[in-house]
């Protein structure tokens, strides 16, 4: 039962709430909120420095654990990712652009945008 721990999570925010003891429970926010997520015992599987995540794949963690026994449930707070630069694909930083009568644009590298415009009355006309 690894789906427990956040239901009993948040059976314990409401309770709180009810006692006057804390605020009224909400859902996580994009842009306050701390982003982390929770995994269930049949989602990761941890090695020696290493955790494995389905969508993640090999993740190297910080330290080894501490404790010894069975894991239930996990809370990933934060995954840093360090990419090669042959990860990332470089663009031009900036790009000309003229707006004409024959083509919508055109830009500096050459590649041109056709003007929807005469298309679409050509094709009423036809």
């Amino acid at each position: 039962m690894p789906l427990i721990s956040p239901f009993s999570r948040l059976r314990k925010a409401w309770i709180s709430f009810f006692e006057d003891n804390a605020r009224r429970p909400k859902f996580k926010s994009k842009k306050k909120s701390r982003a982390s997520f929770y995994l269930a015992n049949d989602q990761f599987e941890l090695g020696d420095h290493c955790l494995w995540i389905p969508k993640l794949g090999r993740v190297n963690t910080a330290e080894n654990l501490r404790f010894k026994g069975k894991i239930s449930s996990a809370c990933v707070t934060r995954v840093v990712v360090e990419l090669d630069d042959q990860g990332v694909e470089k663009k031009p930083k900036s790009v000309g652009l003229d707006v004409g009568l024959n083509r919508l644009a055109t830009l500096s590298t050459g590649e041109g945008f056709e003007n929807q415009k005469f298309l679409k009355t050509a094709l009423k006309k036809l």
